[in-house]
């Protein structure tokens, strides 16, 4: 027997009695899942395998509690949006004040323009907002006010990015094509094709090689979307690749949207805008921006959101706005 499959059976061995030790442990999340099945097509997103899924039933700071009394550590907090931990005195009693006023209301409320001016204050091309319900929401306004502004159809992705759950972000590189000009697929059926095809291209991350392929469809592209640190990849040496990024976009007449659900407000009080120096034309936040409640804010610059707040019956309108939106 090789070294390596000798490594690979002792592998799957020990997984083999972690799990065992698992499911032992938790017979009543075991109990939960078989019951669930029968009237949920999906919980949670199914980025990891487990023997069972295991329910949580209360947290507090980095701890999470499942229905059978163990303690876990967070070490995800949430998939991302809890940067004080989970419950945090402070979001708590800011939360129980505004239920004592209600919830929703569907009109203005005073706080919206608040919290616009806190976002302005930190995001350098925060000159206006507006706020929806979701990360995947804010990409999507983004896109859709870039392509009003500029006329072009196009919007650049790069490969491993993540930006929300809506069709125009479902775009991948299939694994069969060159990595400094990666073609675009659909992730998962139910996205149509056209989708990639007329609207969408992938461009390779952290590679000069994007910037000719700008260059060659400038024609056509409206927006470039990035995270400054993928969430799968996490390194913090992407100032020089974006600075050049943000640089050929000028130059082709190409908006660029820098994608900080991720970033924003972990890596400094400013995200990414403020750690590598760079101000693009356009950001997206998500729930990180409400305490882990469900909220998405797109900001830009002041002549690009202008077009969201022309009104639906304008000819240069654009459209945006939810139940919650507000």
């Amino acid at each position: 027997m090789t070294d390596t499959a000798a490594t690979t059976i002792g592998a799957d061995s020990l997984g083999a009695t972690v799990r065992a030790e698992l499911a032992a442990r938790t017979p009543r999340s075991a109990e939960i899942a078989a019951n669930a099945t029968d009237v949920l097509a999906l919980e949670v997103v199914p980025t990891f395998e487990m023997p069972h899924p295991i329910y949580i039933e209360s947290v507090e700071g980095p701890h999470m509690t499942d229905v059978d009394g163990n303690r876990y550590i967070d070490l995800t907090m949430g998939f991302g949006p809890h940067l004080l931990g989970h419950r945090p005195k402070v979001i708590e009693d800011a939360m129980r004040e505004q239920m004592g006023r209600g919830w929703h209301v569907g009109l203005h409320n005073p706080l919206q323009a608040e919290l616009a001016g806190l976002l302005r204050e930190a995001a350098r091309c925060a000159e206006q907002s507006i706020f929806c319900n979701s990360g995947t929401e804010a990409t999507m306004y983004g896109m859709r006010v870039a392509r009003a502004f500029t006329g072009k159809t196009k919007v650049a992705v790069f490969d491993g990015n993540y930006h929300g759950a809506h069709d125009y972000a479902l775009i991948r590189a299939a694994g069969d094509s060159p990595r400094e000009a990666p073609l675009g697929q659909v992730l998962g059926r139910g996205v149509p094709e056209v989708i990639n095809d007329d609207t969408m291209m992938v461009l390779p991350y952290q590679d000069e090689a994007a910037y000719g392929l700008i260059r060659a469809h400038a024609d056509d592209l409206a927006l470039v979307i990035v995270q400054p640190v993928q969430n799968t990849v996490p390194r913090d040496d992407g100032a020089e690749f974006l600075h050049g990024l943000l640089e050929v976009c000028r130059e082709c007449g190409v908006l660029m949207l820098m994608d900080e659900v991720v970033t924003g407000f972990r890596v400094a009080f400013g995200g990414s805008q403020e750690t590598y120096d760079i101000t693009p034309d356009l950001a997206t936040y998500g729930k990180a921006l409400g305490g882990g409640m469900p909220i998405g804010a797109l900001a830009g610059r002041a002549d690009v959101m202008a077009l969201l707040g022309k009104g639906w019956g304008h000819p240069d309108g654009v459209f945006s706005g939810g139940t919650f939106s507000g």
